[in-house]
């Protein structure tokens, strides 16, 4: 298998392909030109690679054809060669995927969703039953006319190949994971310590924990040889992992079970994984655990494989690893990065900015980190007029509690510091061309370039200005806290109305008819030169960046993976595939 090697694990960088490319993340936004609106409705993944969405549950049907189901609808599926996400069809989280073939594969999650794949493509499954259900979290069979699914209150359906019914637990917890030898021989657990089983007939609650143990999975490679796994509720150092041998249940005294596990799969007896929290795994070879791996920030959720030489891991912010036998290769790179800004010339050539001094250049295929040479910054804009002339806001706290902020230079071959100030927080940065820059700052002035001195110039107003834009150096917009808006008509800064007191992250203008803001609580402003309509918004998530490249084609996007889309009349939600 193939590592995405050089691209580092960001949080949350997305690309919307247009004709025009439209880079929206953080506070800031690239440049773009036009008014093409020739729009692909879809977001694509840059980085993390594949996809950086937290994945739940994996299920390989062989060594070229592997499914891992997570967050906000995902399925990621292996062909041997690529990682591709699928198109479910949902936004709901996806908790457990498992299949009998590539033409029948089966993903149960939020909101009762049950899904299934033909080869083709996923669609809903009718379950045709009196009750309605929260979520599925447990999908396993003997084969295609006999499959459970588990899921709240104690819920196990079984489908005969034609219906699904609804089967009698005696459990009322939620069920995490199911496995058995034969149709009349399966297991299954719950959140609450307790595990089922069924004879053919009917479940019972065969064993419960008498610790705060909530189990996660369940798998074994005989009925004589099982294992529960799952987590301490409490935190009271209980052991988490539990044996059957035929006869009884006891607990496992010695490693992984001082760690929460969060799943459990193996190929034969002598060769069985568990993972779990700080991306630990634990192998068995017949005769003891072994850490193989782990001791990070991340949780693991998921592991299945196909035999010894092919074993698969998945979790937070999609984290994505293979085992063969020998080395683990780590698919998704977990360097996480907190991005607060993006300018581009195109869609080849991008530059983000973040924190801990971080700046990222992106070639349209890979991530490379710059070293500005900085210690101790949060970088808070980028803007540029071409590759040799890039300017770089950073913000650092020193010890005796004051603040150095500094506007850094780029000259196609190294960054310089241009401008520093003392106490004076910077916001967001923009200008008309490389002697006119202007740089909004958190005391309510704004900070003029003309290509040789840097003018502090004074506001109508002293809250934060946060974000700021404008059309040419004539006509410049800065915003800010309780609403605050500020326009500079080349000789003056003039205070604007915007009727609302709502904080307010960016602008966008595409000409002085055409100015668009966002901010707080989904809030959506456009400016026609002379007054300010608030938009009816779809959303109420914070807003904290906008962009377009038309008046009837402008996009803000903000918290939990949001995104809005302004057509010249009203807004819409776009789906982003992520809930981050």
């Amino acid at each position: 298998m193939q590592s995405k090697k050089g691209l580092m694990g960001l949080m949350i960088l997305l690309l919307l392909t247009v004709t025009v490319s439209v880079f929206l993340i953080g506070c800031e936004t690239g440049k773009g030109n036009g008014d093409e609106e020739d729009i692909q409705e879809k977001w694509t993944w840059i980085n993390p690679y594949p996809q950086g969405n937290t994945l739940y549950r994996v299920w390989a049907y062989s060594e070229n054809s592997v499914y891992c189901s997570g967050e906000a609808g995902t399925i990621l599926h292996y062909d041997g060669s690529d990682w591709e996400l699928m198109d479910t069809g949902t936004e709901n989280a996806l908790y457990c995927v498992w299949g009998t073939s590539d033409s029948n594969v089966y993903a149960g999650g939020f909101n009762g969703t049950l899904l299934h794949y033909d080869g083709k493509n996923w669609s809903e499954v009718t379950l045709n039953l009196s009750r309605s259900y929260t979520r599925f979290t447990a999908i396993w069979g003997t084969g295609a006319q006999d499959i459970f699914v588990g899921g709240d209150s104690g819920t196990i359906l079984h489908y005969n190949g034609v219906l699904w019914s609804q089967m009698t637990t005696g459990s009322e917890s939620y069920i995490t994971g199911i496995w058995g030898t034969a149709s009349d021989d399966v297991y299954a657990v719950s959140n609450l310590g307790e595990i089922l089983h069924y004879d053919g007939d009917s479940w019972s609650i065969s064993y419960t924990s008498p610790h705060s143990i909530w189990f996660t999975g369940i798998w074994g490679s005989s009925a004589d040889d099982i294992y529960a796994a799952g987590g301490d509720r409490m935190g009271t150092e209980q052991l988490t992992l539990y044996h059957y041998d035929g006869s009884s249940w006891s607990e496992v005294s010695e490693e992984p079970s001082d760690i929460n596990i969060s799943d459990i799969w193996g190929s034969s007896a002598n060769d069985v994984y568990v993972a779990g929290e700080k991306n630990y795994v634990y192998h068995y070879d017949g005769s003891q655990w072994k850490q193989i791996y782990g001791g990070g920030s991340l949780w693991l959720y998921g592991v299945g494989g196909v035999d010894s030489q092919h074993i698969f891991f998945v979790g937070e912010v999609g984290l994505l690893m293979s085992y063969d036998g020998s080395n683990m290769d780590v698919i998704w790179q977990n360097d996480l990065r907190d991005l607060t800004s993006v300018w581009g010339t195109d869609k080849n050539n991008v530059y983000f900015a973040g924190l801990n001094q971080y700046v990222g250049h992106y070639d349209g295929s890979q991530m490379e980190v710059t070293d500005v040479g900085t210690e101790g910054y949060t970088f808070k804009g980028i803007w540029g007029t071409d590759d040799d002339n890039i300017y770089l806001l950073g913000n650092r706290l020193n010890d005796d509690d004051t603040t150095t902020n500094s506007v850094f230079y780029y000259d196609g071959e190294q960054w310089t510091s241009l401008h520093d100030l003392e106490n004076t927080p910077l916001g967001g940065i923009w200008g008309a061309g490389e002697d006119e820059v202007f740089v909004a700052t958190g005391n309510g002035t704004v900070i003029h370039y003309n290509g040789s001195d840097w003018t502090e110039e004074d506001t109508p107003t002293d809250e934060p200005l946060l974000g700021i834009y404008g059309t040419d150096a004539d006509n410049v917009y800065a915003v800010g806290d309780k609403g605050s808006v500020v326009c500079y008509d080349g000789e003056d800064w003039i205070a604007l109305d915007s009727g609302t007191d709502e904080t307010l992250y960016s602008v966008w203008a595409y000409n002085e008819n055409n100015v668009f803001i966002c901010g707080a609580d989904g809030i959506f402003i456009k400016y026609d030169g002379e007054d300010f309509h608030i938009i009816d918004s779809p959303t109420e998530e914070m807003l904290t960046s906008v962009y377009g490249t038309s008046g009837g084609n402008v996009f803000a996007v903000g918290y939990k993976g949001t995104c809005i889309r302004y057509d010249g009349e009203k807004l819409e939600k776009v789906s982003t595939g992520t809930d981050t």
